[in-house]
């Protein structure tokens, strides 16, 4: 059987009885402050964090992050680049920006071309994962990937 991963949530993360992030059995849940992203991963339950990020956004909050709560954010995606990787997953799709299907009065292009510059200017992608059911297998997927390049392979010298 597979050693588990272990998935930190920061402390902050506020738990979303609607849409909680549900991951695999292999997954162990620990809660504690992190300085960037609301989710890393570490090699043990006490470990330090590696140096991943990924930031939870629904769609909602994305749009805030794009506009009125964009300095706030600017922050939050500065002290993202300080990692080797990290990434905002957003619980809605591009097709859902493009019919403004959100309560903002921000365009669409606008919204679109704030997660393009997100990339471009800080590093950090934003993947759109479709729900909260497909942002937790997008975190899961990230997490364990980075686990899996961090572990030393067993049996080496």
């Amino acid at each position: 059987m597979p050693d588990p991963v272990y998935i930190l949530e920061d402390t902050r993360e506020p738990p979303r009885a609607e849409h909680p992030w549900r991951f695999s059995d292999r997954v162990v849940v620990v809660r504690r402050k992190l300085d960037a992203g609301d989710y890393s991963v570490a090699l043990s339950p006490d470990g330090e964090p590696l140096t991943i990020a990924v930031e939870r956004k629904a769609l909602g909050d994305f749009i805030a992050c794009t506009t009125w709560e964009r300095e706030r954010f600017v922050r939050c995606l500065e002290r993202m680049t300080e990692l080797d990787s990290a990434v905002i997953i957003v619980e809605g799709t591009t097709g859902q920006v493009r019919e403004h299907d959100y309560r903002s009065r921000t365009t669409p292009q606008a919204v679109l071309a704030s997660a393009r510059a997100f990339a471009l200017d800080y590093r950090v992608p934003v993947w759109w994962a479709g729900s909260a059911e497909g942002g937790a297998w997008l975190c899961e997927w990230t997490l364990t990937r980075a686990v899996r390049k961090a572990r030393p392979l067993r049996g080496a010298a």
